[in-house]
């Protein structure tokens, strides 16, 4: 069990599951070295930064899980949209490969 002290809410007031998370991973995983890997390529690196972006993060790696990170199918469009506008062709599908 994890105790916080403010609970997050999105724009129409509900629970912002996303933020949720983020903050109780963030407090279980205090202390321990994150797994961080940097992206390789020229499309990861775009990738990794939209969802850096998306999410509202400072860094993403290769290896980390969009909805385990916070994401949802609402940013999962968002994330597909800004990936075809920077020349990337990404399916739904291949976003929700991530989820594994």
């Amino acid at each position: 069990m994890v105790a916080v002290e403010k609970i997050a809410r999105n724009a129409e007031g509900g629970i912002d599951r996303g933020a949720v998370e983020r903050m109780v991973g963030q407090r279980e995983t205090a202390g321990a070295e994150p797994e961080y890997a940097a992206a390789r390529t020229e499309v990861e690196k775009i990738l990794s930064g939209i969802w850096a972006g998306v999410l509202n993060l400072e860094q993403v790696g290769i290896h980390d899980n969009f909805f385990k990170l916070g994401g949802d199918s609402i940013l999962s469009i968002q994330v597909i949209a800004r990936a075809r506008q920077a020349g990337v062709e990404l399916t739904p599908r291949q976003l929700l490969r991530s989820r594994r």
